[in-house]
């Protein structure tokens, strides 16, 4: 017979994963980067859309993974809030990136300013390929850092779950090297000084 007279006992810490599996989107850093680059930063709208997605499965959150993903400039502070009390209810460090969401937005918003300085002289616009380049190179690091907790948030480190290169991948890979071609090649022509007929 139960003692009416105990305290209610309580789960203190979430579960791993919920029936529906794990509570954020998990994938490798080694995909997240070579996407992320090939894609020219593209791949933070799939990126995000997969995190909430997975969030209203996972947890029932009541949100939209569509307009979260479209708008995910606006959301990559909240998504990584859930993070971190993900990982506190854990028990686990959830403080060393605390800055990789200011870093992604924030680096946003300064290629945005700068493709839009840049846009109209085709001189300029391949000047201002280089620091775009360079920024993106830090942006993917801050969301390599941002991925890295979730990946641990949801019970899979290394993102060994998802590490593989699917058929979709691989179009994105061909899609982003063939863009990256073209960005290279009308570069190219734009310093040689080769113009179309």
């Amino acid at each position: 017979m139960e003692n009416i007279y105990n305290a209610p006992k309580a789960e203190l810490v979430e579960k791993l994963s919920s029936e529906h599996g794990a509570p954020f989107f998990v994938v490798s850093l080694r995909k997240v980067c070579l996407l992320f680059l090939l894609t020219f930063g593209w791949y933070s709208f799939y990126w995000s859309f997969k995190h909430w997605y997975t969030q209203r499965r996972s947890a029932g959150e009541p949100v939209t993974p569509l307009w979260r993903s479209i708008f995910y400039l606006f959301f990559t502070h909240s998504l990584f809030g859930l993070i971190n009390k993900r990982l506190a209810a854990r028990e686990l460090p959830y403080w060393r990136y605390a800055a990789a969401p200011h870093v992604f937005v924030g680096l946003a918003v300064v290629i945005w300013l700068i493709n839009l300085l840049a846009y109209g002289d085709e001189r300029t616009m391949v000047v201002a390929l280089l620091p775009v380049m360079a920024l993106l190179i830090v942006r993917v690091l801050a969301l390599m850092a941002i991925q890295r907790q979730a990946n641990l948030a949801s019970g899979d480190p290394s993102g060994a779950s998802n590490s593989g290169l699917s058929g979709w991948t691989s179009v994105f890979i061909v899609v982003g090297a063939g863009y990256w071609a073209l960005i290279l090649l009308g570069a190219i022509s734009i310093l040689l000084g080769v113009t179309p007929r």
